[in-house]
């Protein structure tokens, strides 16, 4: 019985040694409780960007809807809005929201009167503001889609037929930055036609068609135009 007692003692020894051991190192424990929250902040941080970007695609898909199916720019408008402070890397949504401000200035030009037309314009200045803003956030994001630069030579082109000062010009540079990302675009040649039709240059119309035509022989909105 001697000899078993020893040897169980003997068997024992190591295992309280490495306990005393990892006891007395706490910079090992230390680390282990580092590492597990920086797995938990990894974690929640994910999962919040996560949510926030599935919340600003719901705020997206419905405030089309409200448009597409209700014709509720309003509504249209505040739903973009949400999308972008859920998520605001989206230029989508920034080009979406350009849409609904060029509604709504169309809106109100069609709605002043010689009575209320100090109102009207009050309100054209502060929601051309927005359409810039809207299209300039949407090239920061990305200037690498031509869509952002259309986007906001389409906001200068709108107050082109106004009479702005430099409207056209800027109109003019953005669609030419859209060429540089996009060479080949006939889309873009036609956006340039639709600015000189604006603009009541005939000649330079023509001469953006046959551009167009050139890069699709067949587009058919060129052809129209012809």
């Amino acid at each position: 019985f001697t000899g078993i007692f020893v040897a169980e003692e003997g068997g024992a020894l190591p295992t309280e040694v490495r306990d005393v051991e990892t006891v007395r190192d706490p910079r090992l424990h230390f680390l282990s409780i580092l590492v597990l929250i920086a797995l938990m902040l990894g974690s929640l941080i994910g999962g919040y960007f996560l949510v926030r970007r599935y919340l600003s695609l719901g705020s997206y898909q419905r405030a089309l809807y409200a448009y597409s199916q209700n014709g509720q720019v309003s509504q249209a408008e505040a739903g973009l809005q949400k999308a972008v402070r859920f998520d605001g890397s989206v230029d989508l949504y920034y080009r979406s929201l350009v849409d609904v401000y060029l509604i709504q200035m169309n809106q109100l030009v069609a709605q002043a009167t010689e009575v209320n037309k100090d109102t009207v314009r009050s309100k054209f200045q502060g929601i051309l503001s927005q359409a810039l803003a809207s299209a300039n956030s949407a090239v920061a994001l990305n200037p690498g889609n031509y869509q952002n630069w259309l986007t906001l030579g389409r906001v200068y082109e709108a107050v082109v037929p106004l009479n702005i000062d430099g409207a056209y010009d800027l109109a003019t540079k953005s669609y030419a930055k859209a060429l540089e990302v996009n060479p080949h675009s006939p889309q873009i040649h036609m956006t340039s036609t639709r600015l000189e039709v604006a603009k009541g240059d005939r000649k330079k119309a023509r001469a953006y068609i046959d551009l167009a035509l050139k890069e699709k022989p067949n587009y058919t909105d060129a052809l129209f135009m012809l």
